[in-house]
């Protein structure tokens, strides 16, 4: 009997839902770096970066200053702009130089993640990404993918969150 409960235990603490325990947002202190344009401080509640180059390989990098479990991410685009950004894809990092893709589930090991709503995806929409698993990062990178920038100018811009817990 007390093994079955030691066990059950056990399996509830593996599966901790970060979403149901709810830590929140691990944006207070963080910074942000891009690379191009003014990183600034785009959280949901700010302005939004606006990558300067207009290619497909503009990132917005997060840094959370230590280590924390993330286990969902927001999203949004220019909230002035009628379509922005619906499809990213997500790395980590624990030093900011060697970076891992979070797969989106799929058998592929770096697929994107999908806006919430069919495109076009306006800038105010705020789009939640649910990780397949909780991420333990320092770094976290943005690469917005659609609507491709070199089409319109502002349509990669982003806003962020990550949410989780700080350790």
């Amino acid at each position: 009997m007390i093994f079955v409960l030691l066990a059950l235990f056990v399996a509830s603490a593996v599966s901790l839902d970060l979403n149901r325990e709810g830590c929140g947002s691990l944006l207070k202190g963080a910074t942000f770096s891009a690379t191009s344009g003014n990183a600034g401080f785009p959280s949901l509640c700010n302005k939004p970066w606006i990558p300067k180059s207009l290619d497909n390989d503009q990132k917005l990098t997060v840094d959370l200053g230590e280590a924390a479990s993330i286990s969902r991410v927001l999203f949004a685009g220019d909230p002035t702009k009628p379509d922005t950004t619906n499809q990213i894809k997500l790395f980590y990092s624990n030093d900011g130089n060697t970076w891992d893709c979070i797969s989106n589930g799929s058998p592929s090991p770096c697929r994107p993640f999908y806006s919430n709503r069919p495109p076009p995806v306006k800038g105010s929409d705020v789009n939640e990404v649910d990780l397949p698993t909780v991420i333990k990062a320092r770094y976290f990178r943005f690469q917005p993918l659609e609507p491709s920038p070199k089409y319109r100018d502002g349509s990669s811009s982003l806003r962020v969150d990550l949410i989780g817990c700080r350790e």
